[in-house]
């Protein structure tokens, strides 16, 4: 299978992801030892993508601007998940996701990805693999409440959905998320061989279905479009990317400050495989805890609050694994702090204002070179 497609998509994920994770106001001027200056590391929100620009895609998330345009890209998707379910035979009242709380690491209103988010929280992978309840008061957790919504997040299609019958309920669900359960795991397979069946089957031809699915896409089809329109180009961009002699420099230079502060680590990947591997063996290894279990079969009679608290109480942490979470922690917020002073909130190229620079600069080469093929594209796709 070629890799044209994972090439093209390393691109997209590189803005996507870290959205306003560096500036392109400043190429960073690393100091002797190649850490950074806490402006260049502060400067998230400045962070904007010549490319991504041109598609109409902000990838300032944090910004009022770009979450009135996501706000109303709910509202519009909301309206044809509507339509779709009604076509489908459904009943369908639109949700209101704006009352759901997006995950920030806790109540203390602190930035993702600030230097006082990293100071608290690290990369939030042994800092938020547990509940508070769980770490207690000298350890960092995550607020329970984060994964659950705010209070009043209820689902007005429940009492629908609740009437409906079981059968009733999997046709429902089916039209609204879609029935396609993907590629069975295949166990005499190596992990390498069933990922590579995975990512096969949703490559770039795969259709989704459902209504959410159809509906929500939308949101992303002028992109989707740009990347199948202009595939070789930007498989071509990022070959010219990784080969460049600056970025091979930016990389190194990274390397050996992280590593002259005590951690050896070439990707945030590795960074992040290590981290998770040190709290593996502490509870559920991070995984959010057991279900809920109640032997007695008496659970439809208790209270939410009493069901959380028998949670929580079925998911402590022992003694020694406090300990261990302890040093897990201690050694996480080191190296976070590290990869700032270093590059940025990440070991990858986009947290880097350095190596950032480079590749908004390949970006609008590209613009600037395909300008006429660029407005006809932009002419057909809307």
């Amino acid at each position: 299978m070629s890799n044209k497609p994972k090439l093209a998509l390393s691109l997209l994920t590189s803005l996507v992801l870290i959205g306003g994770a560096c500036s392109s106001s400043s190429s960073g001027d690393p100091s002797s030892d190649g850490a950074q200056s806490s402006s260049d590391n502060e400067a998230a929100a400045d962070y904007e993508s010549p490319l991504f620009d041109f598609l109409g895609f902000d990838t300032n998330f944090g910004s009022d601007e770009a979450k009135a345009k996501q706000a109303q890209a709910e509202r519009d998707a909301q309206e044809k998940i509507t339509a779709c379910m009604r076509a489908e035979g459904f009943e369908y009242t639109p949700t209101d996701d704006s009352t759901f709380q997006a995950f920030t690491g806790g109540e203390d209103g602190l930035e993702y990805g600030s230097k006082a988010w990293i100071d608290k929280y690290g990369f939030g992978v042994s800092t938020q693999a547990f509940s508070q309840e769980q770490v207690g008061p000298d350890l960092v957790g995550h607020n329970f409440g984060d994964f659950l919504g705010a209070p009043d997040s209820t689902d007005p299609n429940q009492v629908y959905v609740d009437s409906l019958s079981p059968g009733e309920q999997e046709a429902y669900y089916a039209a609204l998320y879609g029935a396609d359960d993907g590629p069975e795991y295949d166990a005499s397979l190596s992990e390498e061989e069933n990922e590579a069946i995975l990512n096969e089957y949703y490559g770039p031809d795969y259709q989704p279905t459902g209504c959410f699915s159809s509906s929500f896409g939308d949101q992303f089809g002028n992109i989707n479009a740009f990347f199948e329109e202009f595939a070789d180009e930007m498989d071509e961009l990022e070959q010219r990317f990784e080969a460049d002699p600056r970025v091979a420099e930016a990389r190194s230079k990274i390397k050996t400050c992280v590593s002259d502060k005590g951690y050896d680590y070439t990707n945030q990947e590795d960074a992040f495989n290590d981290l998770q591997g040190r709290i593996s063996d502490i509870g559920d290894g991070g995984g959010g805890g057991v279900l809920f279990d109640d032997s007695s079969g008496s659970d439809g009679d208790l209270t939410d609050e009493q069901i959380e608290q028998q949670f929580f109480e079925q998911n402590k942490l022992s003694e020694d694994d406090l300990t261990k979470l302890a040093t897990a922690q201690e050694y996480e917020l080191g190296l976070a702090l590290a990869v700032y002073e270093c590059s940025g909130n990440s070991l990858d190229d986009s947290s880097n204002p350095e190596l950032s620079k480079i590749r908004i600069d390949m970006e609008q080469e590209f613009l600037d070179a395909n300008q006429d093929r660029l407005a006809q594209f932009k002419g057909t796709s809307g």
